[in-house]
């Protein structure tokens, strides 16, 4: 059984679109239940998904069949087409990224997985936690599935190890290029402006064991930065990499901007909103605050537009004006939403009713339109939806839900509040169910 659907009848079907008609926008699900109970009714691939998604479902299904499973996240995760351990990101002259030559990716964050198994068609010291992928991002071996690869071969540089080692190894520890490109047709004449190789692959998390909280297994992934043992597994990990031609040249002039531009977590360009171009004298000044007002006006259509959640990333071109060397730098920022509470008590009886409210206000000076509660007790209760319709500027709305809990231990409630104009608020409580 498959758990993506784009080379048979799987579990799930992938959609990066941001409209999601007929069926649920990755962002409303709350967990894998709904999703699997949906696939066994139907007989048919659920609308929709993207990695977070795959990954709890990915869980769910291996945990099932007694196979030792756990979801991995990796921020700023690059997605390397070409194989050379490098995301190459070509800009036009005014700091805008080019679609049409940009292969290569870098997601701010990326959710996979790890099955414990032994793997006996490898030599030995390879046993353990495997990386596999359920996101249908390219296809391996002519269908899209990536891994088992063994994690101990990504940390040590050892690509050459089936499955799909160099693309995972790339993900952790690409190289970060950025080119300028004055023909937007051809990448001949671009113009290197900077190379960052310790931008990929932070803060690689799971869920710790038995807690509620971030576990990072960063260094199970690599090693700690210029140390000996990095430089050495980079080293092996290139010596089984494609050979690619460089298009680095001498720089020219370069025009000095700041371009703010709204994107999905994978990098997909929504607007482009505003660009400064400015300049500043940096002498004695550690810091320099450039002021930049946005308003409303200018984003506010674009994100109404989408079902995804967008963010804002800044791009800045400068050159030193002495020695006309170049840099870029790119920022990711996120919108500051309204909060969504939880309110319960912190523990409850087994075959007792208690009551879980979920609480919003609206501190926004807009009203914010199509407001949908998504909430589910994990191993409580399943996922419901309660369509809150408009909301205006300071209302408050409160829902609740009086369940009866079958089982005892730590359980977990969930909560998701999606809008026209605002995407995943979130929010999560623990509970202690006692017999």
């Amino acid at each position: 059984m498959n758990v993506n659907c784009d080379d048979d009848c799987g579990i799930l079907f992938a959609n990066w679109s941001g409209r999601y008609i007929g069926g649920t926008a990755p962002l409303a699900w709350t967990g894998s239940v709904p999703i699997l109970q949906q696939y066994y009714k139907t007989q048919k691939s659920v609308l929709y998904g993207q990695c977070w998604v795959f990954s709890g479902v990915v869980t769910t299904v291996m945990r099932c069949l007694g196979i030792p499973c756990r979801s991995i996240s990796n921020f700023v995760s690059a997605h390397d087409t070409e194989e050379n351990l490098k995301v190459d990101i070509y800009l036009d002259e005014k700091g805008r990224k080019i679609d049409s030559l940009t292969n290569d990716s870098v997601w701010n964050f990326h959710v996979w997985n790890e099955v414990w198994m032994k793997r006996v068609d490898l030599p030995s010291g390879f046993d353990g936690w495997q990386a596999i992928d359920a996101t249908p991002q390219q296809r391996s071996e002519g269908i899209f599935q990536c891994g088992p690869s063994p994690v101990k071969a990504i940390r040590n540089g050892e690509v050459y190890l089936p499955y799909d080692s160099k693309f995972v190894f790339a993900a952790v520890n690409a190289d970060k290029i950025f080119w300028c490109v004055k023909n937007e047709k051809s990448t001949k004449d671009c113009v290197k402006l900077w190379e960052e190789n310790k931008a990929i692959g932070k803060k690689i998390s799971t869920k710790a064991v038995g807690k509620n909280i971030r576990e990072d297994i960063t260094t199970q992934y690599k090693f700690l930065e210029d140390t000996p043992e990095e430089r050495k597994a980079v080293e092996t990990a290139c010596s089984y990499l494609s050979k690619l031609p460089s298009h680095e040249s001498i720089s020219n002039l370069l025009k000095t901007n700041l371009k703010l531009g709204l994107e999905s977590y994978t990098g997909k360009v929504y607007a482009d909103l505003s660009t400064i171009k400015q300049m500043v004298q940096t002498e004695g000044k550690p810091v320099i605050q450039i002021p930049w007002k946005i308003s409303a006006d200018t984003y506010m259509q674009t994100i109404m537009s989408t079902e995804d959640e967008l963010l804002i990333k800044v791009n800045v071109i400068a050159e030193v004006q002495e020695t006309n060397e170049k840099f870029t730098k790119q920022i990711i920022l996120n919108f500051e939403h309204p909060p969504l509470k939880i309110e319960m008590a912190d523990t409850a009886k087994v075959n007792q009713d208690f009551t879980c409210a979920f609480i919003f206000k609206n501190t926004l000076s807009i009203p914010l339109e199509n407001c949908k509660l998504y909430v589910e007790g994990l191993g409580i209760f399943i996922m419901e939806v309660f369509d809150q319709g408009d909301i205006e500027p300071g209302k408050i709305f409160k829902s609740k839900i009086v369940c009866a809990p079958k089982k005892s231990g730590l359980k977990k409630i969930v909560a998701k509040l999606n809008s026209t104009q605002l995407k995943e608020i979130t929010a999560e409580k623990i509970i202690s169910i006692i017999e």
